[in-house]
């Protein structure tokens, strides 16, 4: 399955198990994936082009995909990304219902998609911005089966920052944690909400490194015991804060590496993957790995033979990196260390796990690997 550009910023395709297939979400729209009776899978239907971005993202209630869409009513050049709902009829994607612009607050002004919405409860925590003049982050709550807007709340005063039309998705996807939605929208603050109200309990400010991020911010928030860990584009490391008072937390464990690249969740635990910064050559670069212990002194910190370069993926207490040279576990309690499969660095790729199957994404090629846990 062939998505020109779809890895810039190294952004993984999404997969969801939907009515017996599975459903791709790439950056020039959705695709039906279905395994044939011969057991290959194959692209059956949709992935038509469309905006950047658009259907970068896709979340399921078992009866609707929820995803971002480019807004039909405008043009090649502008293009409006909107969140909808889909469903499914054969291998054709049909909306059932879009988000429209105007609401409550600003009225006169449109608002813009910035990120995948996260589906929790029945409701859509959708980010966005408004579009008419500076660039002003904001956060809806929808309906899921119908599409109406709950509310919609403001997250900073408008920036000097103008939204173009080009301007990627940077918002992460929102979580729900220790009952506030967490929201990072890349633009130098994360916030807390309410998810009844949408009243904001807490907003941390941060550095920002640059102005609108160009990028699609994969790695939504988390939260493990009483901390909230984000890791936004424009951040210079991860934050690492108190859920319930957005105060910076004790820094613990090792300290003074790089950004540590990725976060993962995987039960209760979450964990960072990066490099160690070093050069090329001999004793660099190599991987790290951090896993965050909420309820000790100190975090555990792993070192990998490579650094990874691409996605990692984690499920019951075992990380599989994609290194240059191939795919390397490692066991999250132990530290054993295994390497699964050799390749070319070439062949690296994102990994994404579904139930039986490990899929390893590049240059928006799909390749299953059946999982024998």
């Amino acid at each position: 399955f062939r998505d020109p550009g779809a890895y810039e910023h190294a952004s993984p395709v999404r997969l969801v198990p939907f009515e017996g297939r599975v459903v791709a979400a790439t950056r020039s729209g959705l695709a039906v994936i279905a395994r044939g009776a011969d057991g290959k899978w194959r692209v059956t239907g949709g992935a038509k082009p469309a905006a950047p971005l658009a259907g970068a993202a896709v979340s399921t209630d078992g009866k609707r995909l929820f995803t971002v869409i480019p807004d039909p009513r405008t043009g090649q050049g502008a293009v409006r990304l909107l969140t909808a709902a889909m469903t499914l009829e054969g291998d054709e994607f049909k909306p059932k219902w879009m988000t429209s612009p105007g609401g409550e607050v600003n009225p006169s002004e449109e608002t813009w998609s910035t990120g995948p919405p996260l589906l929790d409860g029945g409701r859509l925590y959708a980010p966005v911005a408004f579009v008419a003049g500076p660039y002003e982050p904001a956060l809806e709550c929808l309906d899921a089966v119908t599409g109406e807007r709950l509310w919609l709340t403001p997250l900073a005063e408008a920036s000097q920052q103008a939204f173009s039309a080009s301007t990627r998705l940077s918002s992460s996807p929102p979580a729900m944690a220790g009952g506030l939605v967490l929201v990072a929208p890349s633009l130098g603050f994360v916030a807390a909400l309410d998810p009844a109200t949408g009243d904001p309990e807490w907003l941390h400010v941060y550095n920002s490194s640059r102005g609108v991020v160009d990028g699609w911010a994969d790695s939504p928030p988390r939260s493990i015991g009483s901390l909230a860990l984000f890791a936004p584009l424009d951040a210079e490391d991860a934050l690492r804060l108190d859920l319930n008072t957005g105060h910076p937390a004790p820094p613990v464990g090792p300290a003074a590496f790089p950004p540590l690249r990725y976060t993962l969740a995987d039960g209760p635990r979450v964990v960072l993957v990066g490099s160690d910064g070093a050069l090329s050559g001999e004793g660099g670069p190599r991987g790290l790995v951090k896993v965050l212990n909420p309820f000790g002194a100190r975090d555990v910190l792993f070192e990998l033979p490579d650094p990874p370069v691409a996605r990692p993926a984690a499920w019951g207490g075992i990380l599989t990196v994609p290194t240059s040279r191939g795919l390397v576990t490692l066991d999250l309690e132990s530290g054993e260390l295994k390497v699964l499969l050799e390749w070319k660095p070439e062949d690296a790729g994102d990994l994404v796990r579904i139930p039986g199957w490990l899929v390893v994404v590049r240059n928006g090629e799909l390749r299953f690997w059946e999982a024998k846990d």
